[in-house]
């Protein structure tokens, strides 16, 4: 904690020679209905659509709907920035948001740097659903923000298989737990939503707690930091991230053998699956997971959680070429709002885990290169990228940017 206070104190302190930000026209009303692809490594594609409605009721608040269908069943709904106390208050905001996956397969790799990638489980999920809240206090024109939120997850999952198809387990049993975050984001750019100069630090802890007992209960500390420098104009910029994290048990989870153990009468049962199972449970109850590197957001060539330890390190580069930008104001049909521009992006990733944070962490790191294409809305980015590594290629089409 006393890293956040003294971030606070150094910000108040150098506050005065801030980068101005530039103006987007966030104020204008927006709303789209628009067709969504999504593609996951690791977890699949889904088709449908969705909402989103931008600065509702004359204030900041965006609310957001979407239903998909595909690999698997995805719904979420979301409030974002409602003004607490005033109507047109920058300072105190809530964000409220429901997520429900539905009849997903997502895949389970070993832990540790040196996992094989087919070694690897399935784990088919009827229903995994999230609903939660989160407090913000935004300072200076919203270039500090300290946040703090809660949420609620129920997992109902419905059988293990391993890589040959084999059925380890069924009716594993539900999984409830609460989760917490909290943290202070610095973000010293001339723009928080199209970022083109200057600087940005984010601080958070993230905890889990499992109502059952064979689950470990534990937290992460997450740290960030991403520079951004413009090349010869605004229209080419150079983007560094550094993200580092490492987590902790607070609560060991119980491993009972008789849960790995076949009935006699199944005859379809392989006791040698069982036991593998059982031998990487109980390494895992009693070590923390970081963040995970594949899918999405770090490592883009990997598939999601494709590996994991105690530690993770990361480092991305990427360079952002704007092709195109119009700020003109459109109202057509089902869509309204302020079009941004079109962006092309080429970037290098660098990652590794360990069950140390020590120099290992930083040697023999996997890497992952590609390029994607960015369509940018005055609230909203929309990313194709195409990345290869050391074990294939992926395809990635999501929402935000991965940093």
């Amino acid at each position: 904690m006393k890293i956040f206070f003294l971030l606070i104190l150094l910000y108040i302190n150098l506050s005065g020679f801030a980068i101005d930000r530039r103006e987007l026209k966030t104020t204008y009303n927006s709303y789209f209905v628009y067709p969504l692809v999504l593609s996951m490594p690791g977890l699949g594609k889904a088709y449908g659509a969705g909402v989103m409605g931008n600065n509702l009721l004359q204030t900041d608040t965006d609310a957001m709907l979407l239903h998909m269908r595909g690999d698997f069943k995805l719904n979420i709904a979301t409030l974002a920035n409602i003004p607490l106390f005033e109507k047109n208050s920058h300072i105190f905001t809530l964000d409220l948001a429901y997520l429900r996956f539905q009849d997903g397969t997502i895949e389970a790799f070993e832990r540790g740097r040196n996992s094989k990638v087919d070694d690897k489980f399935y784990f088919d999920t009827n229903e995994f659903s999230t609903y939660g809240a989160q407090l913000s206090a935004k300072l200076f024109d919203n270039q500090l923000e300290i946040y703090g939120g809660y949420s609620k997850a129920y997992v109902d999952p419905n059988s293990i298989r391993d890589k040959d198809d084999n059925n380890v387990a069924n009716n594993i049993g539900d999984i409830d737990m609460s989760m917490y975050r909290y943290g202070i984001y610095l973000d010293d750019t001339d723009s928080r939503l199209d970022p083109r100069v200057g600087y940005r630090v984010q601080i958070e802890r993230y905890g889990v707690k499992h109502e059952e007992k064979k689950f470990s209960d534990g937290y992460q500390n997450d740290i960030s930091l991403t520079a951004f420098i413009p090349i010869l104009s605004d229209r080419h910029i150079f983007v560094a991230n550094y993200f580092q994290s490492s987590a902790s048990i607070t609560r060991v989870g119980i491993v009972d053998p008789a849960d790995y153990t076949c009935d006699l009468a199944d005859t379809t049962c392989i006791q040698a699956i069982y036991d593998e199972v059982r031998r990487r449970r109980e390494i895992e109850v009693k070590k923390g997971n970081a963040t995970s590197l594949g899918g999405t957001q770090r490592l883009r060539a990997y598939p999601h959680g494709r590996f994991y330890d105690t530690h993770t390190a990361f480092v991305g580069l990427e360079h952002r070429w704007y092709l195109f930008e119009n700020w003109q104001p459109f109202d057509k049909y089902a869509f309204k709002g302020v079009h941004t521009g079109i962006q092309l992006a080429f970037f290098q990733e660098w990652g590794q885990v360990h069950e140390k944070n020590n120099h290992k962490l930083y040697e023999d790191m996997k890497s992952s290169t590609g390029i994607g294409v960015r369509f940018l809305f005055n609230t909203m980015t929309a990313r194709l990228d195409l990345a290869t590594g050391d074990e294939g290629e992926q395809i990635t089409f999501f929402y935000g940017y991965s940093f």
